[in-house]
C-alpha cells in the first residue's frame, strides 16, 4: 500500500511509451448499464472512485494525479461520449450495452442511452469517432464492442469485448472493468498498490480477462487497434 510520504516522479515527456507521462491523464468513466439489481451506475461510480488512500485524504485517482469525471446521465450519454472522444490523452471507459437486429443478429451500433431498443451511435458512425478520437485509451465495455474498432487504424489505444454469443454477463463484466482500472492506475479502490505500480493496456487487459475466466465465460476482451504497450501516467 502507498504512503503518504510516497511522492510520484514525473517523467520527462515521452509521448511514445506514455499516454500522460505528466501524470495528469483525464480519465472518463461512463456508466450506463446495471452489474446487478440493485445495483446500478452510482454505486458502480462508488466503488471504482474508492476511499482516501492510507495516510491522505485523495482518493487513488487522485493520488496517481488522474482527473476522474463520472457520466451516468443515461439522458446526455451519447453526446458525452461524443466529447469525452476529443479530450486530448484520455482514458474514455464505457460500460453499457450495444444493439443488435432482431433476426439477423447484425451488431447496429452502441444502444442509446436514453430511448430503451433506440440505436444511439451507429457502428460506422462509432468506427468513424474512434478512428479520429484523441483519446488514449478507448475501453469498450459492451457485448462484441470488438467489431466497433475494426479496420479504423487510427491513434486511440482501443480495447473491446469479444462476445461470440452476443450477450454476456453484466455482473463479471463490471468486474473485469474494475480490474482494468486497478491495473491501468496502478492502485486498486482500496488504496493498496496493483503489481509495481501502473501496468500497461495489454497488462490490464490481461487483468480483465482473468475476472472472465474465473466466470469460465468465452467472451474476452482484447485490443483492437493502436499500442498495447502505452502506460496511463
Amino acid at each position: 500500500m502507498y504512503s503518504v510520504t510516497h511522492t510520484k516522479k514525473r517523467r520527462a515527456n515521452n509521448p511514445i511509451t506514455y499516454v500522460d507521462p505528466d501524470g495528469f491523464a483525464e480519465i472518463r468513466f461512463h456508466l450506463y448499464a446495471n452489474s446487478a439489481a440493485n445495483y446500478g451506475p452510482q454505486q458502480f461510480q462508488s466503488f471504482l472512485t474508492g476511499g482516501p488512500v492510507a495516510n491522505t485524504r485523495s482518493n487513488r485517482f487522485e493520488f496517481m494525479g488522474h482527473n476522474a469525471t463520472f457520466h451516468t446521465n443515461k439522458r446526455s450519454g451519447m453526446a458525452d461520449i461524443s466529447k469525452s472522444l476529443n479530450v486530448p490523452n484520455a482514458a474514455v471507459i464505457f460500460y453499457g450495452h450495444s444493439a443488435f437486429e432482431k433476426g439477423t443478429g447484425r451488431l447496429l451500433g452502441l444502444l442509446d442511452t436514453n430511448t430503451p431498443g433506440k440505436v444511439g451511435i451507429s457502428t460506422d458512425k462509432l468506427g468513424g469517432m474512434l478512428k479520429a478520437s484523441k483519446a488514449a485509451v478507448v475501453f469498450l465495455a459492451a457485448c462484441s464492442s470488438s467489431q466497433f474498432a475494426e479496420g479504423t487504424d487510427g491513434p486511440s489505444t482501443v480495447v473491446g469485448l469479444l462476445s461470440p454469443n452476443k450477450t454476456t454477463n453484466e455482473n463479471a463484466v463490471s468486474q473485469a472493468l474494475s480490474a482494468f482500472v486497478d491495473t491501468l492506475v496502478g492502485v486498486d479502490s482500496n488504496g493498496n498498490l496493483v503489481g509495481s505500480g501502473p501496468g500497461t493496456i495489454q497488462d490490464a487487459v490481461n487483468a480483465a480477462n482473468k475476472v472472465l475466466e474465473q466466470y469460465k465465460m468465452e467472451d474476452r476482451f482484447k485490443v483492437i487497434q493502436g499500442d498495447p504497450n502505452r502506460r496511463l501516467e
